[in-house]
């Protein structure tokens, strides 16, 4: 596990330091395992094999061979008699020997701190490699993301830790980030060392290379949610920035009118329930729990709704209809068949799993994939220039169901997805653009940190539970009810006492969790405090809120203003051109009805703007230009 982690992160040393695609990061592992085996010559085998266990990352046998043919290209191999031999001369210049030790050195030091932080701050004892286990736990959760496109390949052996050390874990990321400037780069550098060492695994991984211009992206509800920010800042941030980056790319973007209608369910809903008494945490999706645990009130509710349309038209992405089932139905796909995948691919990793509570949205990712089917209109796409349209989803269940949906479908060789994941297309995307993959994924870090340690809702039933009883059985006051059942300082105490793992539960911890208010504030204070909370949160709220608004007000009045004056600049140049032309045409044809007063008018507009292109360079077209900008300018002023 040591030298897994290490050889992640080394990865991305290599990245930085030979500024190439995926596969030259590896030639330094290559040229470093021939300097220690002392090979003779190379077989592809014993390099899997020692490759295992020299750096902890199992490299199948067809990617190896990539990357062998690519040290032979580089002259770190060479070929002789169909027999591959190292060139000893560059392999010692690629020996990254003293990069490991370093990598190692920083390693170390995360991982002490990382034990350090579980015993000061929640009273846990963790040997080396426990805490070495819940790192690799970490990027495994993940991998379902990007690597259903892999055919079953993992980077390195199932390893399983403890809840509690994967709640932590996320808790200590936090705190590196905010800080310990010199831990997180190396836990960012192991998280972008995963990616590229993911792409590996990828079956013909050139066909996922390639532009995305033009490409039409359609993305699914919550990925939109995200947008809007009903999972924080910091996930509005990152996903954010990533449109920006799928637009200096050239890609179209999209969301289909049937998802923003849900979209808008979800956000109705939410405003319905965010200061409603009967709120059930369990019950409720993500976006309401977001809002009531940081205590949001419906008016902010109602803000996210009026903002949505506008959000996403700053961020270019387009609401449309889906296409017509009739027109395009000779394209239908077998949607039941799809949904029995999806359902059954819930059931594998989640025995609890209940399809009713998913239906709604199981439906409306259901015609989402088919859309994409029909506007592909029976085309397969073999690599990403032609892919033509494309659903993205947040859910790696749901992209790995329809990945095996589109493989049942006779289709023999590899076809691009149909759906994929937000963080497939990131890794795509990134891939292609290293300036922007330190900043992307250090936002997408902390983002997941920040959400893995949201209380899972076999939690919150518990907890809820327990809370009711004693509300109804009289032993807690209202006030006390209202504190347990829905602020941050009880879900603090909740997430500290119990690490995010439902089996540390007990039917006494709600009354711990009051005993330890009470022992550690006076309630009166507390409330004050939250209320006084409540309200500095509320103004800050509403302030950045009215900042937000007040900025793109300005820029509604800026294109209004815009595009006022340019019809007015317009109708200035075609006026004067007809003008101008029509002067000539009496100048050169003599039209006697034409009244005198008329003819002396149409020389002198003639002659004026003659003379004056002559003397000055005037034009009609730059008269165009100044006219549209000084009616701009005018307009904004008086808007503003």
């Amino acid at each position: 596990m040591h030298n897994t982690i290490v050889s992640l992160a080394l990865l991305k040393v290599n990245w930085d330091h030979l500024k190439k695609d995926y596969l030259e990061n590896f030639l330094p592992f290559i040229a470093t395992l021939c300097v220690k085996k002392n090979y003779a010559e190379i077989d592809i085998n014993t390099v899997c094999d020692d490759f295992v266990t020299e750096y902890g990352l199992k490299i199948p046998y067809h990617p190896m061979i990539s990357i062998l043919e690519r040290a032979r290209k580089r002259g770190i191999l060479t070929r002789s008699s169909h027999k591959l031999y190292p060139v000893e001369d560059k392999i010692t210049k690629l020996d990254f020997t003293e990069d490991s030790k370093e990598q190692t050195r920083q390693h170390n030091k995360v991982v002490d701190e990382f034990i350090k932080y579980a015993k000061q701050n929640y009273s846990l004892e963790m040997s080396h490699e426990e805490a070495e286990q819940a790192s690799l736990v970490l990027l495994q959760q993940r991998d379902i993301d990007i690597l259903f496109a892999a055919e079953g390949n993992k980077l390195f052996p199932e390893v399983e830790s403890k809840k509690g050390h994967q709640f932590v874990l996320n808790k200590f990321i936090q705190h590196c980030n905010e800080s310990g400037p010199e831990l997180f780069p190396f836990i960012l550098n192991m998280a972008i060392g995963h990616i590229l060492a993911s792409a590996i695994l990828y079956a013909d991984f050139s066909k996922f290379e390639g532009k995305f211009s033009k490409i039409r992206i359609y993305f699914d509800t919550r990925f939109v949610l995200r947008v809007l920010g009903t999972e924080g800042k910091e996930r509005q941030r990152h996903y954010i920035e990533f449109l920006h980056l799928l637009g200096e790319h050239k890609a179209y973007l999209f969301v289909f009118r049937h998802t923003y209608d849900e979209i808008m369910t979800v956000l109705n809903n939410c405003l319905r329930w965010v200061e409603n008494p009967s709120y059930d945490p369990t019950k409720a999706s993500i976006a309401c729990n977001y809002f009531v645990q940081n205590n949001y009130r419906e008016s902010d509710v109602e803000r996210f709704i009026v903002r949505a349309e506008t959000i996403l038209k700053d961020n270019n992405i387009e609401i449309v209809e889906a296409p017509d089932p009739n027109e395009y139905r000779i394209y239908q796909i077998d949607e039941e068949q799809l949904e029995n995948i999806i359902i059954t691919q819930y059931k594998e990793r989640d025995f609890y799993f209940d399809e009713s509570e998913i239906k709604f949205t199981l439906l409306k990712d259901i015609k989402s994939i088919s859309s994409i089917y029909r506007l592909r209109r029976g085309r397969s796409p073999h690599n990403v220039s032609k892919v033509g349209s494309l659903f993205v989803t947040t859910n790696g269940v749901l992209a790995y169901a329809s990945n095996i949906f589109q493989r049942s479908q006779g289709q023999v060789d590899f076809v691009f997805p149909t759906c994929i994941t937000d963080v497939l297309l990131g890794t795509l995307v990134w891939l292609q653009s290293p300036a922007k993959v330190i900043s992307l994924n250090e936002r997408k870090m902390i983002a997941d940190c920040y959400a893995a340690v949201q209380p899972p809702k076999s939690l919150i039933r518990k907890y809820r539970n327990e809370v009711e009883k004693l509300r109804k059985e009289d032993k807690i006051t209202e006030d006390e009810y209202y504190l347990l059942r829905t602020h941050r300082v009880a879900w603090n105490l909740l997430e500290q006492k119990t690490l995010g793992d439902p089996d540390k539960f007990s039917d006494k911890t709600p009354e711990e969790i009051l005993e330890v208010i009470k022992r550690e504030f006076q309630m009166e204070p507390i409330k004050k405090y939250i209320e006084a909370k409540e309200k500095l949160e509320k103004s800050e709220l509403d302030l950045a809120f009215s900042k937000e608004e007040t900025g793109m007000l300005k820029d509604r009045i800026h294109n209004r203003a815009n595009s006022l004056a340019k019809i007015v600049g317009w109708a200035v140049f075609l006026g004067l051109g007809v003008l101008f032309v029509v002067g000539i045409l009496f100048q050169t044809f003599e039209i006697k009805k034409l009244p005198q007063g008329a003819r002396v008018l149409f020389w002198v507009i003639t002659v004026g703007l003659g003379a004056l292109s002559i003397l000055t360079g005037f034009n009609i077209r730059g008269l165009r230009e100044k006219i549209i900008k000084w009616v701009e300018s005018k307009l904004i002023s008086f808007f503003t």
